[in-house]
């Protein structure tokens, strides 16, 4: 199977259940099956061949809940049920959603509130501690631990301690300032940074995580 990168599509306070799949190989898109229920602004993660989608319903009374559905890839079917989470005073309009411990976390606008979501005992679990959202402006996750460039600054996130730990001894990166609109995504067990006219990998063997 090719890997594949799949795009929700979703505006802000619109619904949408349009689903789009990328095969990374051919470089084509693909139509997937359409979210059993239309969601405002969401975020997608993979565990174990499954697509995590997050985001908001509203409905024609304009009622809204948190909703995450459930995309096999294997089968190619969303799940007959979508998972709702009423565990955090945030709602998922603009979420970040990741997957550590095999869970999948996701971290609400404004309330700075992280939950994270076990499915095998299929419940949700609270974070001790908030979470600043902005260091999700620019993150990936490699080896299951999660690592964040923003503010001109690497760190790397403590689940253990629940906090954002400072990435020391990176040789070569050039300095980000605070402003700098970076992405970062894991390439080869490496961090890919990418932003205007610059791409390059860091490698972490040599970084210090404190």
């Amino acid at each position: 199977m090719a890997p594949l990168r799949s795009q929700v599509g979703s505006c802000y306070l619109e619904s949408s259940s349009s689903v789009s799949v990328l095969d990374c190989r051919s470089h084509t898109w693909h139509e997937a099956p359409s979210l059993r229920e239309g969601l405002c602004s969401v975020s997608a993660s993979v565990i174990d061949r499954k697509i995590y989608v997050a985001g908001r319903s509203i409905d024609g009374d304009n009622n809204s809940k948190n909703l995450v559905e459930v995309f096999d890839t294997e089968t190619q079917i969303w799940d007959p049920e979508a998972i709702t989470c009423s565990e955090t005073q945030g709602d998922f309009y603009e979420c970040k959603t990741t997957c550590i411990d095999r869970k999948f976390h996701v971290v609400t606008l404004g309330q700075k509130e992280a939950v994270a979501y076990n499915s095998k005992k299929r419940r949700w679990d609270r974070f001790r501690r908030k979470i600043d959202q902005y260091k999700f402006s620019a993150y990936c996750e490699i080896k299951n631990v999660l690592y964040s460039g923003t503010h001109g600054m690497f760190r790397w996130y403590d689940s253990k301690a629940s906090r954002w730990r400072d990435l020391k001894g990176l040789a070569g990166l050039p300095k980000f300032g605070s402003g700098a609109n970076i992405k970062l995504a894991g390439y080869g067990g490496k961090i890919a940074v990418c932003g205007r006219r610059i791409c390059l990998l860091v490698d972490l063997i040599a970084a210090i995580r404190r």
